[in-house]
């Protein structure tokens, strides 16, 4: 269920993002994310995922620099954020 809504939500994570670079928001060195009660499961990787591809390819086609991305992950205290630290090295030494 969880991965139907993503999967829904993910063009307008894109066309939010494509949304920043038309509104004259860019260039910007620095562009901050935050994703609230986030967990550590496949959802907030996918999220993170989206997010990082469409900036990419919004910068690539609008020549613009890459900003630096920088993620607030927030969550219950009891959710082991290990998990969540393991997950998101995979997904940026994938995207570098």
């Amino acid at each position: 269920m969880q991965q139907k809504v993503t999967s829904i939500t993910k063009p307008i994570l894109q066309n939010a993002v494509q949304s920043l670079f038309s509104a004259d928001f860019f260039p910007r060195k620095l562009l901050n994310i935050a994703d609230l009660g986030c967990a550590a499961g496949p959802n907030t990787f996918s999220v993170i995922s989206t997010v990082i591809e469409s900036v990419e390819n919004q910068s690539r086609e609008s020549n613009s620099q890459m900003p630096e991305l920088q993620f607030y992950l927030n969550d219950l205290a009891g959710n082991d954020f290990n998990t969540l630290f393991k997950g998101l090295s995979g997904i940026f030494s994938k995207n570098q």
